[in-house]
């Protein structure tokens, strides 16, 4: 567990489940020795490390289902903007 804001303790992001996706996650598609997984793409080995943002996006997307409550999604945002990322917000008019 990691601390927010206020102090009080936060649950660490839930550990990824299997999908529901037509695409079931198999563990052939991941090999954690060689540190890449099997691109939905291409079928071929990439490497973790040297994966794009949207190649792995993909494998997680379409491999990996993750559950989220509403307090978790905000504490990644709170985590990330801590850590110095930039997270641009859009207003509901402006997705609409």
């Amino acid at each position: 567990m990691t601390s927010s804001l206020s102090g009080k303790r936060k649950p660490n992001p839930p550990a990824p489940k299997s999908s529901g996706l037509a695409h079931k996650f198999n563990p052939a598609y991941l090999d954690l020795d060689q540190r890449c997984f099997l691109s939905p793409r291409t079928g071929q080995p990439v490497s973790v490390e040297e994966a794009s943002d949207e190649e792995f996006d993909e494998f997680i997307r379409r491999y990996v289902e993750i559950g989220w409550t509403l307090e978790e999604r905000v504490n990644a945002l709170i985590d990330a903007l801590e850590g110095g990322q930039k997270i641009e917000f859009s207003s509901p008019e402006k997705l609409g």
